[in-house]
């Protein structure tokens, strides 16, 4: 595993810091573009349209990887915008845990390594990131 024992209380830590930063996201709705990216999207609905997102021009804006996700989703959560907060909330959270393994491979220690983490989960990623659902 790629972390000790120790690290794993440090990881849990963070994602009860990153959870608890964003709380307040899981109350929200959609907002800003969303409704034209997930909930007004006819090509997220559709189980055989993923070839089209990830592989043609049929969507005005064409980001492959978002759109797939969106996709996935869509079929997972369909207009309630709760399971993407989480996704959004978790990704921001799974971002910071590789910029600490990254930290991790640089000559400072873990006591030193860590808090760039946090600083990472908390300012890399504002509120407005994980309240949007468009990654």
């Amino acid at each position: 595993t790629p972390f000790t024992g120790g690290e794993l209380r440090w990881v849990a830590a963070l994602l009860a810091l990153t959870c608890l930063a964003y709380a307040p996201v899981f109350h929200g709705g959609f907002i800003a573009d969303d409704h034209a990216m997930v909930v007004n999207n006819p090509l997220l609905r559709s189980k055989h349209a993923l070839y089209s997102l990830l592989f043609t021009t049929q969507f005005e804006d064409p980001q492959p990887f978002t759109l797939g996700l969106l996709w996935m989703q869509w079929h997972f959560w369909q207009a309630n915008p709760l399971g993407y907060h989480i996704v959004s909330v978790l990704s921001h959270f799974l971002a910071a845990l590789l910029f600490w393994w990254v930290l991790k491979l640089l000559p400072p220690s873990l006591a030193r390594a860590f808090p760039g983490t946090w600083l990472a989960a908390l300012v890399f990623a504002n509120a407005h990131d994980c309240a949007i659902i468009k990654y």
